[in-house]
């Protein structure tokens, strides 16, 4: 009985493969761990790069790290990229221009004419 319990349980791997599993357990978490950390940034940044808007702020919202959230069209956008240095708050009324494939932001205030320009900054 011993036999055949071994051999069910070593049906995908082959013991020597088993034991490499098990002696570089630390070092084969620790890649998988990084690789899902980087993998979630790519995502992130996919998702930013594929926004777009332009329209006026209907609302804004600050998160508790200062990050807007602003409501154009209906539509809410979370602005928590870190690389955006929102120097100037955002608020309602403003118009807010991000098109798609670019992590620029353009604001223009309510009752200015100049443009405020967020480089996403590296």
């Amino acid at each position: 009985m011993k036999t055949s319990q071994r051999s069910m349980e070593n049906l995908w791997f082959s013991q020597k493969t088993v034991e490499y599993f098990q002696k570089n357990r630390k070092w084969i978490v620790t890649i998988f761990f990084i690789g899902g950390l980087f993998l979630l940034w790519v995502i992130g940044y996919v998702q930013i790069r594929l926004t777009h808007f332009n329209g006026i702020v209907q609302n804004v919202t600050y998160s508790i790290k200062g990050y807007p959230t602003v409501t154009i069209n209906g539509t809410n956008y979370p602005l928590d990229y870190p690389n955006w240095g929102f120097r100037v708050p955002i608020e309602k009324g403003d118009k807010l221009i991000k098109k798609k494939g670019e992590m620029n932001l353009k604001l223009i205030k309510r009752n200015r004419k100049d443009t405020i320009d967020f480089l996403m900054k590296w």
